[in-house]
């Protein structure tokens, strides 16, 4: 689950993922942190992978963060899907 605490669009790292077990109760409040506002997600089943937005960054995660791809003319980062092919793409304003 996101937490983006604090601005949409802040650059502040006060950002935090957080894991759900069953139910939807959380098992751990703050699973990553240190991020910029994260928002979306795109699983990638056949690499276990999870990707999220923090600004300016497109970040993969597997139980951390494992790469950042940089989006630096992005003027607002939102949402990120992977296609069936396994491709990874964002969509930004801007």
């Amino acid at each position: 689950m996101s937490n983006v605490n604090g601005d949409a669009n802040a650059v502040d790292g006060n950002g935090f993922i957080s894991r759900k077990g069953t139910r939807w109760r959380i098992v751990e409040l703050e699973w990553v942190t240190g991020l910029n506002a994260p928002k979306g997600l795109a699983m990638a089943s056949d690499m276990c992978s999870m990707y999220r937005i923090s600004i300016p960054w497109l970040i993969a995660l597997d139980s951390e963060i494992s790469n950042r791809y940089e989006a630096a003319d992005a003027k607002f980062l939102n949402d990120v899907a992977v296609d069936a092919a396994g491709n990874v793409r964002f969509r930004y304003g801007g």
